[in-house]
């Protein structure tokens, strides 16, 4: 007995499609293999992986009116921020702080920037440049914003420096009187904040 030819059309359509998905699977999984690439990076030592790999230094200043605290500081390339100084100085003479208010006159070609983030009072930048180094000036109020010796330490770290005692703290820190204020003046040099 034999099978019917519909039987027999169906088997050999059947064997076709077989063949022709083994076909297809052989040609796409014949693929060349992903390249393993290589290259030498240089050997980095903690200590070496630092801000732009250059000396950086810190600008700062604190004063209170009232109990309301107001803060300064530029942090930057000692490079651009060493011929700021007399300008850093020059706009802490100008200022005129309330316990809600800050007025200032800003040095030459230092602009100020739109207020973008909530924690702070003004951002100003010390030159025409987008890119040139920014001023973060914040308002306190009272009981806020830490003691002398913290912010201190809060700004070596920025530079890369270690903490100091209050006492090593005070003794970094100058003085600076204008008609309506007295600040104390902070400048820091170090190797740069690691990354």
């Amino acid at each position: 007995m034999h099978a019917p030819y519909c039987w027999k059309v169906r088997t050999w359509g059947m064997t076709r499609l077989i063949a022709l998905g083994w076909l297809l699977i052989g040609l796409l999984g014949c693929q060349d293999e992903p390249q393993i690439r290589h290259y030498t990076a240089p050997r980095v030592s903690p200590g070496e992986n630092r801000t732009q790999g250059q000396e950086q230094m810190l600008l700062g200043a604190m004063t209170w009116v009232n109990g309301v605290g107001w803060f300064f500081r530029t942090v930057g390339p000692r490079h651009q921020l060493a011929p700021q100084r007399e300008a850093f100085h020059s706009f802490l003479r100008s200022l005129e702080l309330t316990e809600e208010q800050a007025r200032w006159q800003l040095p030459q070609d230092w602009h100020a920037e739109a207020r973008t983030v909530p924690t702070r009072y003004a951002t100003l930048r010390l030159g025409k440049d987008a890119n040139a180094p920014e001023l973060v000036v914040v308002r306190f109020p009272p009981g806020q914003g830490g003691d002398v010796a913290g912010n201190i330490n809060r700004w070596r770290e920025l530079v890369g420096l270690p903490k100091v005692s209050a006492e090593e703290a005070e003794k970094l820190v100058s003085r600076l009187k204008t008609p309506q204020h007295e600040f104390l003046v902070v400048e820091l040099t170090g190797p740069g904040k690691p990354r």
